[in-house]
């Protein structure tokens, strides 16, 4: 068989670093810090694939060397399987179209290509919606996942490093591994519980790791790409394991781990890429343009990634994990964007100059608020409140208002049956004490709930909550059909209640169906 793997090309300024580091008599060569992490489930793919004897190519993004200019559909010409990796959720658009281009050298048989990976394990309905091939999910352990025949173990082969460039790629110095699977922890912004949900301690790889020393001799470095590989008991087994004297009768490996996640044996360096260490917030965070005249509008752009809970002050509060606003300062103004999840908290400040106006006043210190130490909560107060929400008639992404205990707060909320976590640990709800939870407005009824938390994780299920209070008296009536007409009529967004970009007939129907209903 013919076999491509693809790894999309989501790296900025990827098409200059390539040209750069391949041209002849350039460069003296880099370090591996300074290359690409390789795409360790391509490369052990293609070893599976020329362990059968297969024909394996590998390549980067949309590359058209794939086509011939002549009889592109004859069979001599087409792949017979098409492999494509993905990584992160906001590459979707990069993907999609990376697909959508290697159809076309399958003669349209879109049963031969194969999508898996992070993005694909995380939206796998909505990656086969778009594109109509259903994603391989999670971790790839058995050929029948592929719909293959056979026994081997996938995800233990070796990678094949041939494959791909050293020059492009961190492969001359380090090898990747990984010595456990899945994560102890499960918190609600994470991937991992969905692509790994049962954590295996210890994974038997000395078969692999003794192949690839013979295979490529051996390199200073290791890395390790667990999720969480000190949560193990296992970790002087899965230490052995690295040793160049792996198989010496009666040798007892020493290591010590520093500070950097680094184990350090006799002699080797092992770096633990994800060593359990504390998952902070990723801020993105920027004004546009960053200086402006009294009057003028600056636009105020952000992406955060690990967040359960994100605002902007002064004067925004709470948004969603990526979005924009405008705003228009009277003076410079300094913004602070506070991204929070279970374990900690990330702020990043933007100033926003205002023209002939002073400078603001020296914010107090950007450093993230220590994290939460895990294991039993000693102050014994709520720390995560899950909402599971049923917003089916959703197109678009809306907000919703709550008021917890008192406190007011806000949750972005998109179509589907979805769970929303909010970390409400600085409203110090203690164990025992009577809550109530309000859910709704911005033209959603609102429901009540009263709950006593006594663990620091409680979940409510809110159920299927009802849109069309235009009027926001809290029941759907006449006052909400006038307005849907003015709105339809005059082509304004207030009777866009399905949040589709418009107000139309799916509106009035949504609120027909909602028509009589009241809030608690």
């Amino acid at each position: 068989m013919k076999i491509l793997l693809v790894e999309p090309d989501y790296r900025h300024g990827s098409a200059s670093f390539i040209k750069t580091v391949t041209q002849p008599n350039g460069l003296k060569k880099r370090t591996d810090e300074s290359l690409w992490y390789p795409p360790i489930g391509l490369l052990k793919l293609a070893t599976f694939h020329r362990m059968r004897g297969d024909e394996v190519k590998f390549v980067i993004g949309c590359d058209k060397s794939v086509f011939k200019d002549t009889d592109l559909y004859s069979s001599d010409l087409l792949w017979d399987r098409i492999y494509i990796t993905t990584l992160f959720t906001f590459d979707w658009d990069n993907v999609i179209k990376t697909i959508e281009f290697y159809k076309k050298s399958v003669g349209g048989s879109i049963h031969k290509i194969f999508v898996g990976g992070i993005m694909a394990s995380i939206m796998p309905n909505d990656i086969f919606e778009e594109t109509g091939i259903q994603p391989v999910v999670g971790i790839l352990n058995s050929p029948q996942q592929l719909g293959l025949a056979g026994d081997e173990e996938i995800d233990l082969l070796p990678p094949d490093y041939t494959v791909i460039d050293n020059r492009i790629y961190a492969i001359n110095d380090t090898y990747y591994a990984y010595a456990t699977r899945g994560c102890t922890n499960k918190c609600p912004w994470c991937g991992v519980p969905e692509i790994e949900p049962t954590y295996l301690k210890y994974l038997d790889i000395k078969p692999t790791i003794l192949k690839l020393r013979e295979l490529y001799g051996d390199k200073p470095r290791l890395k390790l790409m667990d999720n969480n590989i000190l949560a193990s008991s296992d970790i002087e087994r899965i230490v052995d394991h690295y040793s160049r004297r792996l198989g010496e009768p009666g040798y007892d490996p020493k290591y010590d781990l520093d500070h950097n996640g680094i184990i350090i044996i006799e002699d080797m360096l092992i770096e633990i890429s994800h060593a359990g260490e504390i998952c902070r917030p990723i801020v993105s965070f920027f004004p546009s343009p960053g200086a402006i005249s009294r009057g003028q509008i600056s636009r105020l752009s952000w992406s955060v990634s690990y967040a359960n809970s994100v605002r902007i002050d002064p004067n925004i509060g709470v948004v969603g994990r990526s979005g924009h606003v405008n705003v228009s300062p009277l003076s410079t103004t300094t913004y602070t964007l506070t991204a929070t999840n279970q374990q900690a908290t990330s702020r990043k400040r933007v100033t926003i100059t205002v023209q002939g106006t002073s400078s603001p006043e020296e914010p107090p210190s950007s450093e993230p608020s220590p994290p939460v130490s895990p294991g039993p909560n000693p102050t014994g107060v709520l720390n995560v409140l899950k909402l599971k929400i049923s917003a089916l008639p959703l197109v678009g992404e809306t907000s919703l208002p709550l008021v917890i205990g008192g406190k007011s707060a806000e949750i972005r909320i998109s179509k589907g049956v979805k769970t929303y976590s909010l970390n409400v640990s600085r409203n110090r709800f203690e164990f025992g004490g009577k809550i109530t939870l309000l859910v709704g407005g911005n033209g959603i009824l609102t429901k009540r709930f009263n709950f006593i938390p006594n663990a620091l994780t409680k979940t409510i299920n809110v159920g299927v909550i009802s849109f069309g209070d235009i009027s926001g008296n809290n029941r759907i009536d006449k006052e909400d059909v006038a307005l849907i007409l003015e709105s339809i009529a005059s082509q304004t967004n207030r009777g866009d209640i399905n949040v589709d970009g418009a107000a139309n007939s799916l509106d009035w129907a949504l609120l027909q169906v909602n028509f009589g209903k009241a809030g608690n």
